[in-house]
């Protein structure tokens, strides 16, 4: 899956740049799909060494790279797979009332 990041959002009246992965790169990893994707801040933390590009030519040279080296990109697929753990849509909404409203997965407050 080749992952571009849009440039402007009509959203961002204040032109704050990216910095997030979008639910795509999640939803595609989990589907079994190896990622390309835009170099992003939060790639190293989440997913280090996910296939990037920051030109057209990177992503060329990326695609034929892998496409080249299939047992290669099946090693990375799983290799990203596995990252994924901690990152469901549950774990994330954990976090948000973790870190908004204080509360703990398994408390017994409501």
């Amino acid at each position: 899956m080749i992952n571009i990041w849009r440039e402007q959002h009509h959203f961002n009246a204040r032109k704050t740049p990216g910095y997030s992965l979008n639910p795509r790169i999640y939803e595609a990893l989990a589907c079994g799909a190896l990622v390309v994707t835009e170099d992003r801040a939060e790639l190293d933390s989440v997913f280090p060494g996910l296939p990037t590009f920051s030109n057209p030519k990177e992503l060329v040279a990326q695609l034929e790279w892998l496409l080249s080296e299939p047992d290669t990109m099946a090693k990375l697929v799983r290799i990203f797979r596995r990252n994924l753990e901690g990152h469901t849509y549950a774990d994330r909404l954990a976090r948000i009332l973790k870190v908004c409203l204080g509360w703990e997965k398994g408390s017994d407050e409501s």
